[in-house]
């Protein structure tokens, strides 16, 4: 009974002393913090929100006529056009970077110090504010004309500003990290766009892609509408204009479309843009090679062109740089600008890279006739009708396969479109030929592949006279026994040898 009495009287007493306390502290709460304001020089005010030195008066940026720069990497500046954009002075229609011009001008037309560090400016050079020096300066003018000069000296001790003094006034003050935008160079306010590119999703409607490599023309790929698909009997949206007429790979394609048109980085930006702009000049004009070369352009390593919506986009690539990137000029913006390695990967592929493996993909449906020519057979088959009305006539008997016969050439048909290219041939001899098939679409397009054994392995085939890759021979031999199968009133399976 004592001990609760004892705990009753602690807590008692603790509670005491906790009332007692906020009665005096929660009346200090109430008194009004005083501001205050330090003196202030002629022409300085105090921003009572941001609780600084307004070095001279604020200037709105729709009120900005002209902003001037000038620091170690040279003289640059912005003027407000009529309509209230922003060109940069001297290159009208360059876009800038929208990010960057917004850090800027928030700077330099908000003119609010850390601190007015002294009025002594007798050693200046102490500030790195010696006009000796040349050092870096701003001029901000508005619509009636009145001017402000900012001249900036070196960083603080402490990293977080810069020292400054505003042209005719005896005080030094400190600014704050912001000011880091008025010491870049001019190539950093650009915005890095090397092509008219978008996030819509319809990529694969780039009417043109096209490589070249070292001056010469490595890769061109043409995107086919509906009516291009069927009077071809492709399966694809696209056709390999060069090197060959190979089966362009969707997939590996697509990776490269969606560069320009559909994917985007964290920001919601187009994927092919530059990370850092190097140079640039007035989008009237393009670069001389001399201009290009120090960024290794005058003779690139790579030429990229592509179109897209009736608008041709072309681009300079240089050689890969040590940390993987690459230098791109574009032509349409006039701007050189540095690209990551990711960006560009596809710069490196081989032409296996750019060709799908199966060599022949058209729809049986939309081809006229089919034509197979070996040392014991040559049939041409005649192709009438689609799908369930599909019917196949060998030009030999002028007699309609039956629906047994039928099967087993749609069984020869999956075996010609099982025909894939394995790697780049070692040989391009044409010594021992083996067979040749030709294909006739609907719309009056023949295409003819050849094949010819150079191992016994391994056959280098053609597809209108031209070859870089090789096929299983066994194959190419097995349709030329299964066509004879067929004309001999046998039953074809689906075994590939």
């Amino acid at each position: 009974m004592l001990i609760k009495q004892l705990i009753i009287i602690i807590i008692s007493v603790v509670v005491a002393i906790v009332l007692a306390a906020a009665l005096i502290i929660i009346p200090m709460f109430d008194k009004p913090v005083e501001k205050v304001v330090p003196e202030l020089l002629p022409g300085e005010s105090y921003s009572d929100s941001y609780s600084k030195i307004m070095i001279f008066p604020a200037i709105e940026q729709s009120d900005i006529s002209e902003v001037n720069i000038h620091n170690e990497h040279g003289d640059f500046g912005f003027c407000q056009k009529s309509d209230g954009t922003f060109n940069i002075i001297g290159y009208e229609g360059t876009d800038y970077s929208y990010m960057a011009f917004t850090m800027l001008m928030s700077s330099v037309r908000l003119p609010m110090a850390l601190d007015r560090v002294t009025q002594d400016v007798s050693n200046l050079d102490k500030y790195g504010l010696d006009p000796l020096t040349d050092p870096a300066y701003y001029t901000i003018t508005n619509k009636n004309g009145d001017s402000y000069k900012m001249i900036i000296g070196d960083m603080l001790p402490t990293g977080g500003g810069y020292y400054a003094m505003l042209e005719g006034r005896d005080a030094v003050y400190a600014l704050d990290t912001t000011t880091n935008y008025i010491l870049m160079p001019k190539e950093s306010f650009v915005a890095p766009w090397l092509v008219i590119s978008t996030t819509d999703d319809d990529y694969y409607q780039i009417e043109r892609f096209s490589l070249v490599k070292g001056g010469e023309r490595f890769i061109d790929i043409e995107f086919m509408d509906e009516q291009e698909r069927i009077k071809t009997a492709s399966t694809s949206y696209y056709k390999m204009l060069f090197p060959g007429d190979y089966v362009p790979s969707t997939s590996n394609y697509d990776h490269i479309m969606k560069k320009f048109v559909g994917n985007t980085d964290d920001n919601g930006l187009p994927e092919f843009k530059g990370s850092k702009v190097l140079a640039f000049g007035s989008v009237k004009d393009a670069m001389e090679p001399e201009e290009l070369e120090p960024y290794g352009l005058d003779e690139p390593a790579y030429e990229l062109y592509f179109r897209y919506k009736g608008v041709d986009n072309y681009v300079l690539i240089s050689e890969q740089n040590e940390d993987g990137s690459y230098n791109v000029y574009s032509v349409m913006f006039n701007i050189v600008a540095q690209v990551s390695g990711d960006v560009l990967d596809f710069v490196s592929w081989d032409i296996l890279d750019f060709v799908d493996k199966p060599m022949f993909q058209k729809n049986i449906n939309d081809i006229d006739t089919v034509e197979i020519i070996g040392a014991d057979i040559h049939e041409t088959f005649k192709i009438t009708g689609t799908d369930d009305t599909l019917a196949v006539t060998p030009q030999s008997t002028h007699k309609t396969f039956d629906a047994d016969q039928l099967v087993s050439f749609k069984k020869l048909y999956i075996k010609l479109l099982s025909l894939s290219l394995e790697d780049y041939t070692e040989s391009d001899s044409t010594d021992e030929w083996i067979m040749t098939f030709k294909v006739t679409t609907r719309g009056g397009v023949e295409t003819e592949y050849s094949f010819y054994a150079y191992s016994t392995r391994r056959c280098y085939f053609t597809v209108n006279g031209k070859g870089e890759f090789w096929v299983l021979r066994d194959r190419v031999e097995k349709i030329l026994a299964d066509t004879q199968l067929i004309m001999s009133g046998g039953t074809v399976t689906s075994e590939q040898s």
